[in-house]
């Protein structure tokens, strides 16, 4: 067991004294926002190994040169962390990495120090709100438009919360002549919405995510320089 000078006293005197110092370096909200993000790695992140039957938080650290390795992890009642590596930091241990045999260790030493602890959650301190946020955008939810398979459960501070909607998620209209963008000029237009990716996509239900991808580039076939991009356009497949 660790041991740790506390007072020392000679001759009645007391010629050594531990004075504990504290400050609080950030708000309780602050601090349980970094836990639950720390969650995340042992759930599903690099650290998986440390999982335990109580909720875990934690980092995982490799050095460049793979002569250090550590991990880092806390529940609601313990706190330690694991470290590999040589003084010297000139030789390596290649394949050993923070979220494998040092969080395994982790695990193996903090499964017996909670033995006798019940499991405990990190408690959500008041000024913290949830809400469903889409993760293409980090906006809040208002739009139908978001596929259910982007939305999420975020925490954020209860006053800086997110005000916009989804600007990935976007309704448009698309010329299906061309497959772009509709104009003004184009007789016909099908719904559509902006998706995940770099394109657009037709939709007749904003729930349907089809495989046929659009251009985000407005339709060439319908307007003023219309019979100049068909002629271009005509040319072009001839050439082929």
């Amino acid at each position: 067991m660790a041991q740790f000078l506390v007072k020392l006293v000679q001759n009645g005197k007391v010629i050594f004294e531990n004075r504990i110092q504290q400050r609080r370096v950030m708000t309780p909200q602050s601090a349980y926002l970094m836990t639950n993000l720390l969650e995340t790695v042992v759930q599903s992140g690099t650290a998986t190994s440390a999982q335990l039957d109580r909720p875990v938080a934690g980092k995982t650290g490799t050095t460049d040169n793979d002569s250090n390795a550590c991990f880092v992890g806390y529940t609601a009642d313990l706190l330690a962390s694991v470290w590999f590596g040589y003084d010297n930091q000139a030789d390596t241990m290649r394949g050993v990495y923070g979220g494998n045999y040092v969080a395994k260790i982790w695990r193996a030493v903090m499964a017996k120090a909670h033995a006798n602890i019940p499991p405990h959650t990190f408690t959500m301190p008041e000024g913290l709100t949830t809400l469903t946020v889409c993760a293409k955008s980090g906006d809040y939810y208002l739009s139908a438009l978001c596929p259910e398979k982007d939305l999420v459960q975020e925490i954020f501070p209860a006053d800086n919360v997110p005000t916009q909607t989804c600007n990935v998620h976007v309704q448009v209209k698309i010329c299906p002549e061309s497959g772009q963008l509709a104009t003004t000029y184009c007789s016909t237009k099908l719904p559509g919405y902006l998706s995940s990716g770099p394109s657009l996509t037709a939709a007749k239900n904003p729930r349907w995510m089809p495989k046929k991808d659009y251009s985000r580039q407005s339709c060439p076939l319908h307007g003023p320089n219309a019979e100049i991009n068909k002629s271009s356009t005509h040319e072009t497949n001839l050439g082929n």
